[in-house]
């Protein structure tokens, strides 16, 4: 049965709320990440039904035409056959222009948008209704917004997933996916996908020896210890330190990993790509 009509303010204080908590998380993994939002949305929604959260990767091999999960969780699914048969299905991929539909045959009300859902299809595949009733899941509808202002972009995709065969999404589970998915896609790509593009551009216009180098200092290794991992001399690493430091304006650890992690501090010098290594200054101990 369809919920009845909530009362829009406690929906959208919650809603607001959940945000900022997704916004404000303390330092976990993407999967961790998207646990929290499908356990927040789960609470949001009509009952009883759980959410599903995944992160669908629009840049998948050549060989390949489908858009794949690369990131999972779920929330409030009555076994873990239901979760892992929808997290295979995720798996096996959607086709990459049109990971916010249902499979064919399917029943769902799905977004065309970042906002309308459409709910004029019907079930006409009796074989996949008989096989979520079997895993407890009946009725389903999906929302999925666009991580980052890129084409294409990594896609945050949630899906509901009905536990009763009575239920259909009522007015508060159409307004919390409204209001959740697309800051929610926002919060993620802000948070794991910008610093991931961000290191990507800074060693793209770096030189090879260089590349190697930078993920150590940012991760706090001395220059010796970056020597003897990339068997160079601490000479070596220290001029192409100082080169880095020099090309990009900066003047210390602290603002290196500020650049690492997607925060460019003031002064910041874009370089230019290069292909090759320049020739340690004079006196290095070995040349790279």
């Amino acid at each position: 049965m369809p919920a009845s009509h909530p009362d829009p303010a406690p929906l959208a204080s919650d809603c607001a709320q959940l945000t900022a908590e997704l916004f404000a998380a303390p330092p976990i993994n993407p999967q961790q990440w998207l646990g929290l939002l499908a356990e927040g949305l789960a609470n949001l929604i009509d009952p009883p039904a759980a959410v599903q959260t995944l992160v669908i990767d629009h840049a998948p091999a050549r060989s390949s035409r489908k858009a794949r999960a690369c990131f999972a969780a779920g929330a409030g699914f009555p076994s873990p056959d239901a979760m892992k048969a929808i997290l295979d299905d995720a798996e096996a991929g959607w086709p990459s222009h049109d990971v916010a539909r249902p499979a064919p045959g399917t029943r769902a009300n799905r977004v065309l948008d970042r906002a309308e859902f459409v709910s004029e299809k019907r079930w006409s595949s009796s074989r996949l209704r008989a096989v979520r009733a079997d895993l407890g899941l009946f009725e389903f509808l999906r929302i999925s917004c666009p991580c980052l202002e890129l084409h294409p972009a990594p896609t945050l995709l949630i899906q509901v997933d009905a536990l009763a065969s009575t239920w259909q999404p009522g007015l508060r589970t159409i307004s919390a996916l409204r209001a959740i998915a697309q800051p929610a896609a926002q919060a993620f790509g802000r948070r794991f996908l910008r610093p991931e593009a961000h290191r990507r551009k800074l060693l793209e216009g770096l030189s090879p020896t260089r590349r190697a180098i930078l993920p150590l200092l940012a991760q706090g290794m001395s220059e010796s210890e970056i020597a003897r991992m990339l068997n160079r001399s601490v000479h070596t690493i220290h001029d192409h330190t100082k080169a880095i430091y020099r090309d990009w304006g900066i003047h210390s650890r602290l603002e290196l990993r500020d650049l690492w992690l997607g925060r460019e501090p003031e002064g910041f010098i874009e370089p230019r790509p290069r292909t090759t290594d320049p020739a340690p200054a004079e006196g290095a101990g070995d040349r790279s």
